[in-house]
C-alpha cells in the first residue's frame, strides 16, 4: 500500500505542477499581448475558454456519441467523398511520375525473364 500511496502523491504533484504551468501561461499571456494583429481581444477569449473548461456539469453519453459520429462523418467526407483541390492540382504530376516509374522498371522486368529457368529444348 505504501507504493500506491507514494504513486498517488507523485501523480498529484505532477498534475498540479502541469496545471500551474499551463494556468500561468494562460493568465500571463494577456499581459504580454493585449490585442492580436487580427484585431480580436485576447484576454476575453482566454477567460471564456478557461471558464468553459472548468464547467462542472457533465453531458449525457448520447451527446458524446453524437459528437463522435459527427466528427467521424466529417473526417470521412474530407478524406474520401470530397476530393481536395491539391489532389487535382497534383494529378498531372502523379501521372507523369507513374509513367516514368513504369518506364524505368520496364527493362528490369524484361531482364528478370532471362534468368527464369525455362524448360529444356527438345
Amino acid at each position: 500500500m505504501t507504493s500506491s500511496k507514494l504513486l498517488l502523491v507523485l501523480v498529484v504533484i505532477f498534475g498540479s505542477c502541469t496545471w500551474i504551468g499551463t494556468n500561468s501561461v494562460w493568465m500571463q499571456l494577456p499581459l504580454l499581448t493585449s490585442e492580436l494583429p487580427e484585431g480580436w481581444n485576447l484576454p476575453s477569449y482566454l477567460s471564456v475558454v478557461v471558464q468553459l473548461s472548468q464547467s462542472p456539469e457533465q453531458l449525457p453519453k448520447s451527446y458524446y456519441a453524437l459528437l463522435l459520429f459527427t466528427v467521424t462523418l466529417i473526417n470521412a467526407q474530407m478524406n474520401g467523398i470530397i476530393p481536395s483541390i491539391s489532389s487535382y492540382a497534383a494529378l498531372p504530376y502523379s501521372q507523369i511520375g507513374s509513367f516514368i516509374g513504369s518506364m524505368i522498371m520496364l527493362p528490369l522486368v524484361d531482364i528478370a525473364q532471362i534468368f527464369k529457368s525455362a524448360p529444356p529444348c527438345q
